[in-house]
């Protein structure tokens, strides 16, 4: 069939079916358009597809970095708690800032309830001083001595240097319940603040802190008759006191004084309630040619003395003690004059 024919046969259908053309017209217009509206809805739902895909993607991956920052931020916090606890109980050289062998020790134990007064020797305050230490001396550093336990500490802080250079901070009195607050004194250093070390007692030797010095008595330097510990030296012959030179005929004398804490309880009449208190006590010892005497002041030490030295001092001492009468008493006098008495024994 040609062209025309198929023409003429048309003709032939609309002329006997008029709105037959107009109605296969609006059919397909239709379906066109269905067609087109579900092409742009698929088109809209790829597009936004390809638009959300990417994030989620990135969310996915977002989390997962999310966890693993997490879980590495956990494991440096365990590692780095693991650090500055070993650094409290062996090795101090981080708070300090000072890379010695002297910052790494054991902490001081802090006492868990009030007590009043105070475990040190004088004062809650460090004073700076010089120490030897492993046969190492150390020069400027914070020390005190807590008489309670015979055990020396230092203080392990950058505020510690800072009071070197006469810089104040406040110092808070822990002793006493609600006390104020101060300005420690140049040159010393709060109990409380910063770390606390105590010193290995077998690996210190003499020490300063302030204006008084000490000698540890113990192991090879442990005198027959006393105590192993610390002790403050009142006075020591100018040749240096050791034991093994106590039967040369040099004068080889030591005086030193031993401090005690001990800790007292006692009922309140008017609160009723139970206080702990810290006592102090002190003893006076004199080494000399290798045996051990107890002093009680400086009368006791004349005594002494003038036995030890066959009488040649005794006009001396003497004269010495009636010159200087009224001035000797419980404390800083009595030592005094004793020292004066040590000096002439020596001369």
């Amino acid at each position: 069939m040609n062209y025309d024919v198929m023409r003429y046969g048309q003709f032939l259908r609309y002329r006997q079916f008029p709105d037959c053309g107009k109605l296969e017209a609006s059919v397909e217009a239709s379906v066109c358009e269905k067609l087109r509206t579900n092409m742009l809805r698929l088109a809209f739902f790829l597009a936004m597809l390809c638009v959300a895909a990417p994030s989620f993607g990135q969310e996915d991956t977002k989390n997962l970095e999310s966890r693993k920052i997490e879980g590495q931020k956990i494991k440096d916090q365990k590692v780095e708690a693991q650090k500055i606890e070993g650094q409290k109980v062996y090795d101090c050289v981080a708070v300090a800032k000072m890379d010695n062998s002297i910052f790494r020790g054991e902490l001081a134990e802090k006492y868990t309830y009030a007590i009043k007064g105070t475990a040190y020797a004088y004062s809650d305050e460090f004073g700076m001083g010089n120490i030897i230490f492993n046969g190492k001396l150390y020069m400027g550093v914070f020390l005190n001595l807590n008489s309670h336990r015979d055990e020396l500490q230092l203080k392990a802080s950058e505020s510690g240097i800072k009071a070197s250079l006469g810089e104040t901070r406040t110092k808070v009195n822990s002793g006493e319940a609600g006390a104020k607050t101060a300005n420690a004194r140049p040159g010393t250093a709060s109990a409380d603040d910063g770390i606390n070390i105590a010193l290995k007692k077998e690996l210190v030797g003499d020490f300063s802190i302030g204006e008084r010095n000490y000698t540890t008595l113990c192991g090879e330097n442990a005198v027959k008759g006393l105590k192993e510990g610390y002790y403050e030296v009142i006075y020591r012959s100018s040749n240096g006191y050791n034991s093994s030179n106590s039967s040369n005929g040099a004068c080889n004398f030591l005086l030193v004084k031993r401090h005690y804490k001990n800790v007292t309880e006692k009922m309140n009449s008017i609160t009723g309630k139970i206080e702990t208190t810290f006592n102090s006590k002190h003893k006076y010892f004199l080494v000399a040619d290798g045996s051990v005497r107890g002093v009680k002041n400086e009368k006791n030490l004349a005594k002494i003395c003038r036995g030890m030295n066959n009488g040649d001092k005794r006009g001396q001492i003497k004269e010495f003690l009636r010159l200087n009468k009224g001035k000797g008493s419980e404390g800083k006098g009595s030592e005094e004059l004793m020292r004066g008495i040590m000096v002439l024994i020596e001369k």
